[in-house]
């Protein structure tokens, strides 16, 4: 839905402008760093902006995952998969999974599982500083995706480690960004059922801009 997509076409050249002369938002944000343990091997290394997602195959069938929190047993899960968020990423496939939206400030990480098998597993929200140990206990085809863009296959009894990686992305928005109105447009907040999305991409309105 493109949420870090905040300038319009037609505003691309006075925008970039105003940014070279400093009138602009910084922001950072983090990213997950995740590692594929295979027999005390590391055999995958990634970082991703928005999500490490461990998925079935194709073939069909559960994965079985066994999830520890900084050494301490969670759950042992059975779903078609478990996504493992930052904030950038809770509007991504993690709010399409029924997880919540994490506000780009916050420091931590949420899990979200999909579709699982007892429907009392929800998503939670874990601090910067969690430590994610996650076991392939069972399932066919299973495969852990960095930001859906680079993929390694699993194998029965692989480790996926999942941590906040220490350096963030360091982003600039336009000077009138608001995450808020970001939402509303990209969400349709607020929207008269009869009415059409607003134009504004993620900027307060002019008459509350300074």
């Amino acid at each position: 839905m493109g949420f870090l997509t905040d300038i319009r076409f037609h505003d691309i050249d006075p925008t970039l402008i105003d940014t070279l002369n400093g009138d602009s938002v910084a922001e950072q944000r983090n990213y997950l760093q995740g590692k594929v343990i295979r027999n005390g091997n590391v055999v995958a290394e990634q970082i991703a902006l928005n999500d490490i997602v461990i998925s079935r195959g194709i073939v069909g069938g559960m994965v079985d995952l066994h999830v520890e929190v900084d050494g301490l047993f969670m759950y042992d899960l059975r779903a078609d998969g478990l996504i493992c968020s930052t904030p950038t990423g809770s509007t991504a496939y993690a709010l399409s999974a029924d997880g919540p939206i994490l506000h780009p400030s916050l420091a931590g990480l949420v899990i979200v599982p999909v579709a699982p098998h007892a429907l009392t597993n929800r998503p939670i929200a874990l601090p910067s500083h969690s430590k994610l140990t996650i076991t392939v206990t069972g399932g066919k085809q299973t495969g852990v995706h960095f930001d859906m863009q680079i993929n390694a296959r699993l194998s029965k009894n692989d480790q996926i480690h999942i941590q906040v990686a220490p350096d963030p992305i360091h982003l600039i928005h336009p000077s009138r960004y608001d995450y808020f109105a970001m939402l509303r447009q990209k969400l349709h907040w607020s929207a008269s059922p009869a009415g059409a999305p607003p134009e504004h991409r993620g900027l307060r309105e002019s008459s509350d801009a300074k």
